[in-house]
């Protein structure tokens, strides 16, 4: 029974539960018998809090961060591509008065006036881009939320099952002492 509790000591992080460290020692030494008989093992065995999952979510709620300062991203680019082929439109019609200009043919265009990089087929293809990556991030969160869940409830089911067994072990030696 002492190398069940040393083992669940080791396995679930217990060293510096003092309560339960004593009954260790106790049981070791054949002392304070009647104290820990008097005493349920429901109330002293502790309940371990799970240890591997807090780095799963600290990754889940990095990449969340990451998704929701991106989200908004596409919408930025295009107005500032829409301000940029403005702006460049209006040097235009200064400096070419005579010339009919269409905006959407302009902003496609640039005649010279618009670095390609603004150009509508281009902030459309990096906005799609960026829709894409964030629907990715969306649907990869939410994958990863789920294993962790899953992974969390199976954890805990184990830590249930240990603790349970264990608090069973001393009942019956408890009870056989009595005897």
């Amino acid at each position: 029974l002492v190398a069940d509790l040393r083992k669940w000591v080791s396995d679930y992080g217990q060293q510096s539960n003092p309560v339960f460290m004593r009954i260790i020692e106790d049981l070791s030494t054949g002392s304070n018998f009647e104290f820990w008989a008097d005493l349920d093992p429901e109330n002293f065995v502790p309940r371990p809090e799970l240890e591997n999952s807090n780095r799963k979510w600290r990754n889940i709620n990095l990449l969340s961060t990451l998704r929701n300062v991106i989200v908004f991203s596409p919408v930025a680019l295009t107005w500032a591509a829409i301000s940029i082929a403005t702006s460049a439109l209006a040097k235009f019609e200064r400096e070419n008065p005579d010339a009919v200009t269409n905006f959407l043919q302009f902003w496609q265009q640039g005649f010279g006036y618009l670095d390609s990089f603004w150009t509508l087929s281009n902030v459309a293809f990096f906005d799609v881009g960026l829709v894409v990556l964030i629907i990715t991030l969306t649907f990869t969160i939410g994958v990863m939320s789920k294993r962790a869940i899953e992974f969390e409830n199976q954890e805990q089911e184990q830590i249930d099952i240990d603790r349970s067994q264990l608090i069973l072990k001393l009942k019956i030696y408890i009870h056989i002492q009595r005897i």
